[in-house]
C-alpha cells in the first residue's frame, strides 16, 4: 500500500510539474477517480479498480494528457500514460462529450500478458472511447473497454 502512494505522489507531482512548466495555469487539470468497473462476463473479476489520476489540457490545445494508476481486472497493479481527445456536443465545453484516449499501460503481467495488445513483460498499449457529460468543474464518464467491461470515471477540474 505504501508503494502504490508513494507511485501515486510522485505521479501527481510529475503532471502537476510539467502542467506548470508549459503554462498549465492556462489550461485545464484534472483529478480523475474510477471507483467502479462492470465486466460483461463476470467471472469473478476485479470490480473496484481504485482508479486515481491527473488529466492535463493546455489552452489552445486539441489534445489532453493524463497518467492514472489502477488494479486491473486481475487485482495487478497498473499504471496509464496517455494523450487523448474530447470532442464536445455543443460550443461552450460543457455537456455531453465523446472522447477516446491511447498510450503504453504498465502492469498487466504473467497469466494475464496477452490480455492487452503488443504487451512485453508487463507493457503494453491501451486505448478506450467513452462518453462523458461536463458541467461546470465536474465530469463523469463511461469509458468502454473493448468487449470487456466499462469503467465508471469521476472527475474534478481544479483549474480550467
Amino acid at each position: 500500500m505504501i508503494a502504490r502512494l508513494v507511485g501515486f505522489v510522485l505521479l501527481a507531482y510529475g503532471t502537476i510539474s510539467l502542467a506548470k512548466d508549459l503554462g498549465a495555469d492556462q489550461g485545464r487539470l484534472t483529478g480523475l477517480f474510477g471507483p467502479y468497473v462492470y465486466h460483461y462476463h463476470d467471472t469473478g473479476y476485479n470490480d473496484i479498480p481504485r482508479g486515481t489520476g491527473l488529466e492535463w489540457e493546455p489552452r489552445g490545445s486539441s489534445l489532453e494528457f493524463g497518467a492514472v494508476y489502477f488494479m486491473n481486472s486481475y487485482y495487478q497493479d497498473c499504471w496509464l500514460a496517455y494523450v487523448g481527445k474530447r470532442w464536445f456536443i455543443s460550443d461552450n465545453k460543457e455537456g455531453v462529450y465523446l472522447s477516446v484516449i491511447g498510450g503504453p499501460v504498465y502492469g498487466y503481467r504473467g497469466d494475464h500478458e496477452d490480455t492487452i495488445p503488443l504487451n512485453h513483460h508487463g507493457l503494453g498499449v491501451a486505448a478506450a472511447p467513452s462518453i462523458g457529460y461536463q458541467y461546470r468543474s465536474v465530469n463523469s464518464q463511461l469509458m468502454f473497454l473493448g468487449n470487456s467491461a466499462i469503467v465508471v470515471i469521476f472527475g474534478y477540474d481544479f483549474w480550467r
